[in-house]
Order: C-alpha cells, then structure tokens, then sequence
C-alpha cells in the first residue's frame, strides 16, 4: 500500500514500470479470507478500482482439496499481479489468547522507518479503532461489496481488520513509498459495530530480498480487549529497490560535489 501522495513521485522513481514489477509474484500471497472462522469465501469473479486508475478483477478456482480451497488470481490489463488461497483450515484450534503477542507502545515522535526502528523481535501497536457504520459504508462502497451481509447484520468486513496491521507500520514509523505485498489471514470470530478493536503484534524478521527491505510480522486482532478475532502474518517492503537505489545514487552525488568543493 502505498500513500496516495506519494504514488505520482514513486512512479517518476521507478521510470514507469507497473507496480507488479515491485511485488514480486513470490511475495503478492494475499488471501481473501471473507468470512468467519477462516472459511473460504465462494469468490468467482471481482472487479474493483485499481488504486492507480485500472480495473483489477479478480477470479477463483475451486481445487480438488479436502479444505475446499479457492486459488485466487488477480490480473489487471491480462497480466496477473498476484496470486492468492483462501480454505477451511483442516485443524479447528481456538483462537489464541489476547496476551499471546506482546503490547507494544505507540512512539510520541515517530522514527524514520529503518532496520533499527522495524528490528525483530519489536512490538508494535496502534491506537484503539471502533469503526461505525459510515467508516463501514464508505469501505464497502470503496471495494464494491456486493454482499449485503455486513450492512444487514453490522459486520466489520474482514478487510478492514486486515487494515489493522497496516495501521501498525504507519502509526509506529515514518514511511516513505511502500508497498503491502502479502498477508496469512486466520479468521475466528466476526466484529461487529462499535467494538473495539486494537492489535498486538511482534516483528519477525526485517531483510533484504531482491533489492526490497523487507518487514514480515504476527499479530492478532482484539475486540473489546477480550476476544481474538483473526491472526495474520504480514508482509511489507518498507524500503522499496527503486527507493534504495535513488538513495545511493544520490549519496555518491553529493559526495562527489563536495569532492570537486575541496579540490577547488
């Protein structure tokens, strides 16, 4: 996911190249996990606005599983940008506990995004969100849910819980250009309006593959501060290539200017 003020800016960095060039298809696993207790949904076809103007749609096919799993295929302009599986989890286990991830502290003055400030083994956290039945709407309308049941029964859509982990990169550290390129989403309970819903996570791993900095974290979903509502693992590259190497290329400028200062 990338800021919408800084799209025009990152796609002069990146010299016009499609945004799938930058989530590498190993790393655009997103499943669409739309019901509950992590039950696959029976998505055959869905269209919705490319955040950069495009038409993204989105087909599944049933395979031959015992967890009746749905292969997810996104494609905009007929290249696929990404791939995804949403099933019924074989094993029933309950959901973990509220305290099985650590609380983290929301900074006072957010750091700049970096290997320090995202390091394994950190907590991060987010403020406590209760959506409402506008916030609820304006989603819907956004993704063009057809489904009528999160509005007939004033349900949180999964998504918006999804969010939450995103929430957690920006409300902790100072982004630039970045981009949410997967998620495992175990659903176990649905949300209803005017829950509270805050998030406990711990960053697993923060490295470099293909030239991305990478950030992978667990968190769990609370509502209420007494019930789990889904588990996720979330991946983002935080430091994207392009951005990494403009950087260096500028670096090597300013030192060969103030180089040619002191030889003058």
């Amino acid at each position: 996911m990338m800021g919408r003020n800084a799209l025009d800016a990152f796609r002069q960095q990146i010299d016009g190249r499609r945004m799938a060039d930058i989530a590498e298809t190993e790393h655009a696993y997103h499943p669409f996990a739309l019901v509950d207790h992590g039950q696959s949904a029976d998505l055959q076809s869905l269209h919705v606005p490319h955040r950069l103007g495009e038409i993204v749609s989105c087909a599944g096919d049933r395979l031959a599983s015992e967890n009746n799993a749905l292969e997810l295929c996104i494609e905009s302009n007929r290249v696929r940008c990404a791939t995804g599986l949403a099933f019924m989890p074989s094993d029933r286990r309950g959901a973990p506990a509220v305290d099985a991830l650590p609380v983290g502290k929301l900074p006072r003055e957010r750091p700049e995004a970096s290997e320090s400030a995202l390091a394994p083994g950190r907590a991060l956290s987010i403020a406590p969100l209760t959506i409402d039945r506008v916030m609820l709407s304006i989603y819907l309308d956004e993704i063009r849910e057809s489904v009528q049941i999160y509005r007939n029964e004033r349900l949180v859509h999964p998504g918006q819980i999804l969010r939450l982990a995103n929430l957690a990169l920006v409300q902790n550290v100072i982004l630039g250009p970045w981009i949410h390129v997967g998620s495992k989403v175990r659903n176990h309970a649905v949300v209803h309006l005017g829950e509270e819903l805050t998030l406990r996570s711990r960053i697993t791993s923060n490295g470099v593959s293909k030239g991305h900095s990478i950030v992978e974290f667990n968190a769990i979903a609370i509502a209420d501060r007494k019930r789990c509502v889904a588990e996720m693992t979330h991946v983002a590259i935080w430091r994207p290539r392009q951005v990494s190497g403009r950087a260096s290329d500028m670096s090597v400028f300013a030192a060969n200017v103030r180089l040619s200062s002191d030889c003058a």
